[in-house]
């Protein structure tokens, strides 16, 4: 999801549809680059399957590192920034629709993420099993239309900087 997509086209329609093009060529080179697989990319969102979470990770460094060098010397207010959410389980493909609560989650966690971050479900973040990555825990959060909360963890060491954050209904578990 790009922040403040809505604002962008409507600020200028031609520039931001020139550069989502370019969006979409740094998010297809970092997806081949880290064996993710493009699922869909319609307007502001991409969706990407991923065979580890280790690849899902390098994956984002990857695009949010080259959307950085893409924004440049442009206005902070014409920055393209992904929020990017992860999370891990079955998907189901049928009819060339991909199905399954890893996607929800992902989807809900990436509503949560800061702008031009990454944030993953706990059960990414066990998978990782890496010390070295510098993640922290927002605890658990109630997500919409998901039965039990999900522990969410922010990459605190994505070029961007960014805040905290999007608040959200936290549980203290």
């Amino acid at each position: 999801d790009v922040v403040g997509y809505s604002r962008l086209m409507a600020d200028d329609f031609d520039a931001t549809s020139e550069r989502m093009v370019q969006a979409r060529a740094v998010v297809e080179r970092g997806l081949n680059e880290h064996s993710g697989q493009l699922v869909n990319f319609v307007g502001d969102n991409f969706m990407a399957t991923f065979h580890s979470a280790m690849d899902g990770v390098r994956a984002a460094i990857a695009i949010t590192t080259a959307l950085e060098e893409l924004n440049g010397d442009s206005p902070s207010s014409r920055w393209l920034r992904f929020r990017m959410g992860m999370d891990r389980g079955e998907v189901a493909v049928s009819d060339g629709n991909y199905e399954g609560d890893a996607l929800n989650v992902s989807a809900r966690i990436q509503a949560l993420a800061r702008h031009g971050g990454l944030s993953a479900s706990g059960a990414v973040y066990r998978e990782l099993d890496e010390p070295a990555l510098r993640f922290r825990t927002t605890g658990y959060h109630r997500l919409k239309n998901i039965p039990e909360p999900v522990e969410i963890f922010d990459f605190a060491d994505l070029p961007t900087g960014g805040g905290a954050s999007t608040t959200s209904q936290s549980l203290s578990l």
